[in-house]
């Protein structure tokens, strides 16, 4: 879940590691002093392929129950709301909506800062001390980035900055804390301390049935941070089904699950940049990843095989386009190019214009002999393109030592980029 694994004194046992330490014992221990009982036969350890998890000590049948974590133990904008900061976000001169997020966040970096006078406390020294998601990258690492994940990052970036800017607004002219009495804006909400409490609830939280509430929202209320579940790490072959009742959130598994193996859970079906952008892992091999594709570097390999259109013909494609949303999910998946890739490809190189034609064509995926040729011969420049440039930028990613283990992992996903794109044009391609 976007954590950095830490390094500890390790115990080996059937193929896991276990926890040197006591967080997680605590952890367990004031979850059952909350009436919490958790199911005895899973257990936290440390894994070396994926640093620490959770596994189970028998095996697992499907539809087995993982977890049932009382209501009361998610951590909610509710909760929030019941705590002492909870009427910084009610004050009825707010002109400006709250995220979910960012409300979660600040009440962690609220709370982290009690310390032991925390309800929560042994819930939040279970968590990482630090993340490896993109927002830990230094100004030269994320110069070093490619384009499509720079943009990313920069989004990211963007949005936390002015989540904090808006909480320092909120906080006001409150410049002193009444717990510790440091400076509430220097000492308690500092900008480090708030971005680990987003990078906490960003790579951490689950989705919970919307309700209402006090506070202002600009999201859905759907999002809570649930201590224990959140070890559960993701894997992309394996999914679980969720029961959410009035009293508890429950989670159950899909699969079968052999005794002293780690269990895994599903963060969704995410490409590796999602993974990445908002987790701060990747994942080899991961079936539902795309590499992304702008219209301009289809352009560029049309206008360099392709007669250019007349005016007019060009304005209407483009509207063609436009109308039907054709400039997105551009991108290479395992399965090939995207349809709307191929979609694309078709309007900016066929010659003349029947826009009744042409778009029966493209939703029947109905192409002649000679426009699928067209097609494959862009594809194939498109790749070719493509492979080059990703051979360089990981080449000059390589020169930037030392990096951080987030430059390390945006490194790792445009190798497994390459490596895809090189699949797809071998087996596309190269001759059997």
């Amino acid at each position: 879940m976007g954590r950095l694994q830490r390094k500890r004194k390790r115990k080996w046992k059937k193929g896991v590691v276990e926890d040197g330490d006591s967080v997680c014992s605590k952890l367990v221990q004031w979850m059952g002093e909350k009436d919490c009982a958790l199911p005895d036969n899973i257990r936290w350890a440390y894994f070396n392929d994926t640093g620490r998890g959770l596994f189970s000590t028998t095996y697992l049948q499907k539809d087995s129950l993982l977890i049932r974590l009382p209501k009361r133990l998610l951590i909610t904008v509710h909760t929030v709301l019941q705590s002492c900061i909870g009427n910084w976000f009610c004050r009825a001169d707010h002109s400006q909506a709250f995220s979910n997020q960012q409300v979660l966040a600040a009440f962690i970096t609220w709370e982290r800062h009690l310390g032991h006078e925390s309800r929560w406390d042994a819930y939040i020294r279970s968590l990482p001390r630090e993340y490896t998601t993109p927002l830990m990258l230094s100004g030269r690492e994320k110069a070093a980035l490619p384009t499509y994940l720079r943009d990313g990052v920069h989004v990211q970036e963007r949005m936390v900055v002015e989540a904090y800017k808006q909480l320092v607004s909120t906080i006001g002219k409150r410049s002193l804390c009444e717990h510790c009495g440091k400076s509430l804006l220097a000492d308690v909400f500092s900008f480090p301390s708030f971005q680990w409490a987003w990078n906490t609830v960003n790579t951490r939280a689950v989705y919970v049935k919307p309700t209402t509430s006090a506070v202002k929202l600009r999201d859905e209320n759907t999002l809570a941070l649930a201590p224990f579940l959140d070890l559960f790490n993701h894997s992309c072959l394996t999914n679980t089904t969720v029961e959410e009742t009035a009293e508890a959130y429950c989670l159950f598994s899909s699969g079968e699950w052999q005794p002293n193996s780690q269990v895994f859970i599903s963060y969704g079906p995410h490409s590796n940049c999602k993974l990445y952008l908002e987790y701060g892992f990747v994942v080899r091999s991961n079936p539902h990843d795309v590499v992304p594709v702008t219209a301009e570097e289809v352009d560029q390999v049309v206008n360099s095989i392709c007669e250019v259109t007349s005016k007019t013909f060009c304005k209407a494609r483009n509207e063609l386009i436009q109308q039907n949303r054709l400039t997105e999910n551009l991108c290479f998946s395992n399965e090939g190019p995207s349809f709307t890739l191929q979609a694309y490809i078709f309007l900016r190189a066929a010659c003349g214009f029947d826009k009744n034609l042409f778009q029966q064509k493209i939703f029947a995926y109905e192409f002649t002999e000679v426009e699928r040729d067209i097609i494959n011969k862009i594809i194939l420049g498109l790749l070719c393109d493509k492979i080059e440039d990703y051979q360089q930028q990981v080449s000059s990613m390589s020169q930037l030592s030392p990096c951080s283990e987030s430059f390390g992992l945006a490194r790792t996903l445009v190798k497994y980029h390459l490596e895809l794109l090189e699949c797809i044009h071998k087996k596309l391609f190269m001759v059997k």
